[in-house]
């Protein structure tokens, strides 16, 4: 019996997927993709894999280190060029997307789970600057816990509401 053909490599199967452009352009993913639009492909054992972590693994023999992930400065999830690229983490990804206004959420009391106002939240800000209450005392007069005061005061949550 003959046999079949030799299977093409990752690295074969990879670059056929890829529209390359100029360096500075995107090189978008032409093939399976996730729902948020993340190129996707099988290793060499059959899992699948971000595009951006198999081009990882091809430039640099070692796929991304547990809990770095390929994040990308140019917003496209389908792109794979390389000068597009970055190592980082979930939490550096997330801030990137917060930082260009690039997340899917709805800020403020336009929330579905808000459960404070802009306005109530500009009072608590002043009452808090003036030492007039503590956050254990506003959390009970605005109905949240204490923690969510203290949250709204560092600017973990609200951020987009100053004090004035």
């Amino acid at each position: 019996m003959k046999p079949g053909p030799k299977p093409r490599s990752l690295k074969e199967r990879f670059w056929e997927k890829i529209d390359v452009h100029k360096s500075n352009e995107c090189w978008e993913w032409n093939a399976a993709k996730t729902s948020k639009g993340y190129g996707v492909i099988g290793d060499e054992s059959g899992k699948m894999q971000y595009a951006t972590h198999v081009l990882f693994y091809l430039r640099k023999g070692y796929w991304p280190p547990k809990g770095r992930t390929c994040n990308h400065h140019c917003d496209n999830p389908g792109c794979v060029n390389p000068k597009h690229l970055y190592l980082g983490t979930q939490k550096s990804n997330v801030r990137d997307r917060e930082q260009r206004n690039r997340g899917n959420y709805v800020k403020g009391e336009r929330n579905g789970k808000a459960k404070l106002t802009e306005r109530k939240v500009r009072e608590i800000k002043r009452l808090l600057k003036q030492g007039i209450m503590t956050q254990r005392e506003l959390g009970r007069k605005f109905g949240v816990d204490p923690t969510h005061i203290s949250c709204t005061n560092t600017g973990k949550v609200w951020r987009h509401i100053d004090d004035r």
